[in-house]
Protein backbone atom coordinates (compact mmCIF):
# COMPACT_ATOMS: atom_id res chain seq x y z
CA UNK A 1 0.00 0.00 0.00
CA UNK A 2 2.59 2.62 0.89
CA UNK A 3 4.34 1.69 -2.78
CA UNK A 4 1.00 2.89 -4.26
CA UNK A 5 0.86 5.77 -2.06
CA UNK A 6 4.16 7.02 -3.24
CA UNK A 7 5.44 7.05 0.68
CA UNK A 8 8.09 4.65 2.09
CA UNK A 9 7.54 2.37 5.11
CA UNK A 10 10.20 3.33 8.02
CA UNK A 11 10.53 0.44 10.41
CA UNK A 12 11.87 1.15 14.09
CA UNK A 13 12.83 -1.69 16.16
CA UNK A 14 12.65 -1.13 19.96
CA UNK A 15 14.41 -3.26 22.63
CA UNK A 16 15.71 -3.67 25.74
CA UNK A 17 19.34 -5.35 25.64
CA UNK A 18 19.61 -4.99 29.59
CA UNK A 19 17.05 -7.77 31.06
CA UNK A 20 16.84 -6.56 34.57
CA UNK A 21 16.05 -3.59 33.66
CA UNK A 22 13.51 -5.12 31.27
CA UNK A 23 12.03 -7.35 34.00
CA UNK A 24 11.36 -4.85 36.52
CA UNK A 25 9.98 -2.40 33.80
CA UNK A 26 7.59 -5.27 33.20
CA UNK A 27 6.65 -6.48 36.61
CA UNK A 28 6.56 -2.85 38.36
CA UNK A 29 3.52 -1.44 35.53
CA UNK A 30 0.09 -2.20 35.10
CA UNK A 31 -1.30 -1.34 31.48
CA UNK A 32 -4.77 -1.66 32.48
CA UNK A 33 -5.99 -2.27 28.79
CA UNK A 34 -9.46 -3.10 29.21
CA UNK A 35 -10.48 -6.69 28.38
CA UNK A 36 -5.96 -7.44 28.38
CA UNK A 37 -4.30 -9.81 30.26
CA UNK A 38 -1.43 -8.18 32.23
CA UNK A 39 1.57 -8.68 31.43
CA UNK A 40 4.84 -10.57 33.65
CA UNK A 41 7.97 -11.85 33.05
CA UNK A 42 7.17 -15.19 32.19
CA UNK A 43 4.89 -14.00 29.05
CA UNK A 44 8.55 -11.83 28.29
CA UNK A 45 10.48 -14.62 28.38
CA UNK A 46 8.23 -17.13 26.30
CA UNK A 47 7.97 -14.48 23.57
CA UNK A 48 11.26 -14.07 23.89
CA UNK A 49 12.23 -17.64 22.63
CA UNK A 50 10.39 -17.67 19.71
CA UNK A 51 10.34 -13.96 18.20
CA UNK A 52 12.53 -13.37 15.33
CA UNK A 53 13.20 -9.43 14.13
CA UNK A 54 12.02 -8.17 10.73
CA UNK A 55 13.97 -8.75 8.06
CA UNK A 56 14.35 -5.16 7.06
CA UNK A 57 15.13 -2.57 10.49
CA UNK A 58 15.98 0.84 9.62
CA UNK A 59 16.47 2.12 13.59
CA UNK A 60 17.10 -0.08 16.60
CA UNK A 61 16.28 1.73 19.60
CA UNK A 62 17.45 0.56 23.19
CA UNK A 63 15.07 1.16 26.09
CA UNK A 64 18.26 1.87 28.29
CA UNK A 65 19.25 4.86 26.39
CA UNK A 66 17.73 8.15 27.75
CA UNK A 67 14.81 9.28 25.88
CA UNK A 68 16.24 12.04 24.77
CA UNK A 69 18.80 10.10 22.99
CA UNK A 70 16.41 7.85 21.11
CA UNK A 71 14.76 10.98 19.82
CA UNK A 72 17.08 12.41 18.53
CA UNK A 73 17.50 9.22 16.58
CA UNK A 74 14.56 8.87 15.56
CA UNK A 75 14.41 12.62 14.44
CA UNK A 76 17.80 12.56 12.50
CA UNK A 77 16.22 8.95 10.63
CA UNK A 78 12.66 10.28 9.45
CA UNK A 79 14.84 14.13 8.35
CA UNK A 80 17.16 11.15 6.22
CA UNK A 81 13.75 10.12 4.87
CA UNK A 82 13.37 13.53 3.37
CA UNK A 83 10.41 14.61 1.31
CA UNK A 84 9.15 11.22 0.62
CA UNK A 85 5.80 10.68 2.77
CA UNK A 86 6.46 7.91 6.11
CA UNK A 87 3.98 5.35 7.00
Amino acid sequence: MAEQEGARVVIMLTECTDSEVHRSRIEGRTRSIPNWYELNWAHVQRSQITWQPPDRVDLTLDAIEPLETNLRRVESLLLDVGDTPVI
